[in-house]
């Protein structure tokens, strides 16, 4: 048991049977309901959404309308913005330590269907990672080499496919 402190502010309601503690912040419109724990250090805010039996700890930050649900689990340095979906733990893949400046990035299911990533300096579609590394990366073929191999492993999580059903690798 957790004898930290936790904040609730803005407009943000904890409800049902939801615990937030150990210095977890909710904050704006964020919304924790059900059986919801937010913990160590972890924050929701902005229109998020986090109910069921999910878990958000650690350093983890759940944004935008997203919506954390079912028994999913977002933990470490993952970012879930926009508009996620995660209603379990596989509707998201982290990968620590990315790139020159040993960022977490944060690949998760979108209200769409879609797939987006997250960091503290990116979020958007894999075409637009992929853009992206290959124009800051042109010079640095190790560093572009491990986008592209993280954007496969994404395609291989998340079975992204072609329009003729075969898993694409053109990166």
């Amino acid at each position: 048991m957790c004898l930290r402190k936790c904040f609730v502010f803005d407009n943000a309601q904890v409800g049902d049977y939801a615990e937030v503690c150990c210095n977890a912040r909710i904050g704006a419109n964020a919304k924790v309901r059900g059986d919801a724990l937010i913990q160590d250090n972890a924050l929701v805010c902005g229109d998020a959404l986090v109910c069921g039996d999910a878990l958000v700890c650690d350093k983890a930050k759940v944004s935008g309308s997203a919506h954390v649900s079912g028994d999913a689990h977002v933990c470490g340095n993952a970012l879930v913005k926009g508009t996620a979906e995660i209603m379990q733990t596989s509707d998201l893949q982290v990968f620590f330590g990315v790139g020159s400046k040993n960022d977490c990035l944060t690949a998760y299911r979108t209200k769409g269907g879609g797939v987006e990533l997250a960091s503290e300096r990116f979020q958007g579609s894999l075409e637009e990672f992929r853009k992206a590394a290959e124009k800051s990366y042109a010079n640095y073929p190790r560093v572009k080499r491990s986008y592209e191999l993280l954007l496969e492993e994404i395609k291989v999580w998340f079975d992204l496919s072609d329009s003729a059903g075969r898993r694409t690798f053109d990166i």
